[in-house]
């Protein structure tokens, strides 16, 4: 649980299913709406922030970040 063993090749794999995943909320027009809709009403707050976080803060996750 301290050191969990997540191979540079594991984290790619993960990452990539990731963003495949965020992508397919953004197509999902119902969930697109509520994701803007908890980011206007609780602006700055953990409520409005994205589960997942964005495509761009998933791309920043390596290794060294996880440890």
């Amino acid at each position: 649980m301290r050191r969990p063993l997540l191979s540079p090749r594991d984290i790619d794999r993960e990452r990539d299913v990731i963003i495949e995943e965020i992508r397919m909320y953004e197509d999902a027009p119902g969930q697109s709406v509520q994701d803007l809709f908890c980011q206007m009403l609780w602006p700055g707050h953990p409520l409005g922030a994205l589960l997942s976080g964005t495509i761009d803060t998933v791309r920043r996750i390596y290794e060294e970040s996880l440890a």
